[in-house]
């Protein structure tokens, strides 16, 4: 062991850094961490979250979130921008439940809420037009009337559960 003494917080993860050297995990390891990180378990930490939205069970939330990574059964919202309806639970009142899916860099169009929205982002950062940032893990509420439009600030796919009434677009259609 070396003589050295550190002082700062950094310091002394470049020490530590320098003292394990280059480490590699086994392959059964990395391959499960990778996984996890890559496939539908990166969704995990969310599962409490959007059973709690969707008034689901924590199997029918992970069952949900599952869904973000199938080819089909999405409905196209606008360019870029696709939806999918979920069977949510009686706490939701007849509102409508679901999941977007919107790629890196896409601007979602202005448009008015008929109904209060909450939107739990579980993937990537969208701004809105009033330049706030919403992140992972942020659950944003919009009011029965406002309006506004975003765009996808990761570079990663923006994607959230949603509870909505409806949402009306400049050009006066409507969508789930």
């Amino acid at each position: 062991m070396s003589d050295v003494t550190a002082t700062e917080p950094d310091e002394l993860l470049s020490w530590l850094a320098l003292a394990i050297g280059s480490v590699s995990p086994p392959e059964a390891m990395r391959a499960r961490l990778l996984a996890t990180i890559s496939g539908p378990e990166r969704l995990a930490p969310f599962v409490a979250r959007v059973a709690a939205l969707f008034d689901v069970t924590r199997d029918q939330s992970r069952s949900m979130l599952a869904l973000f990574d199938a080819e089909q059964g999405w409905t196209p919202m606008c360019p870029g921008a696709v939806f999918r309806a979920v069977q949510g639970g009686p706490g939701l009142g007849g509102r409508t439940a679901g999941l977007v899916r919107i790629a890196a860099g896409v601007s979602f169009p202005r448009h008015a809420h008929i109904g209060e929205e909450r939107v739990l982002v579980v993937q990537g950062a969208f701004v809105n037009d009033a330049g706030q940032r919403v992140e992972a893990g942020a659950l944003a509420i919009m009011t029965d009337g406002s309006e506004h439009g975003f765009r996808v600030v990761s570079e990663q796919e923006l994607l959230y559960a949603v509870v909505a009434g409806e949402l009306e677009f400049e050009d006066g259609t409507r969508a789930p």
